[in-house]
């Protein structure tokens, strides 16, 4: 599980993704399987500034405190976590290898830097995306689209 650490904690939406987890694990321990399920904090990103605009507050002083509101939540929710693995985007030790990856691919050949947006476009997929003159082709459909 990898749960955006809001302000006032885990949601609706949380707990639906975390149930079926959480049924399926223990009937698989106790039938033998090993079960391995981690925990972790997606805490890195515009999500976590969008935060320092209400309170003016920086996300590296509201982030701690919103994973300690998840993890208090978390565990009265009874989940079958295993917080020895719990990790965090926020921390140097896990973000400076996904920093490496995306050095590693970008001189590797896996991506083409776009002018303006800044984001990280598939070689080959520059033109298609150009020809298309909108954001379709950057976001999944949604379920409630008519």
């Amino acid at each position: 599980m990898f749960p955006i650490p809001r302000r006032k904690g885990y949601s609706v939406g949380n707990m639906f993704a975390f149930t079926g987890a959480d049924i399926y694990g223990p009937i698989s321990s106790a039938q033998g399987h090993d079960v391995f399920e981690p925990i972790g904090f997606d805490a890195f990103g515009i999500h976590s500034e969008k935060l320092r605009a209400p309170g003016g507050h920086p996300p590296g002083k509201l982030i701690p405190k919103n994973i300690e509101t998840f993890r208090r939540q978390l565990r009265r929710f009874g989940g079958m976590f295993d917080w020895r693995h719990e990790l965090s985007t926020t921390d140097p030790g896990y973000y400076k290898w996904t920093q490496w990856i995306f050095v590693a691919a970008l001189q590797g050949g896996a991506g083409v830097p776009q002018e303006g947006g800044g984001e990280l476009v598939p070689q080959g997929h520059e033109r298609r995306r150009e020809r298309a003159g909108d954001q379709r082709l950057l976001r999944a459909p949604s379920r409630h689209q008519g």
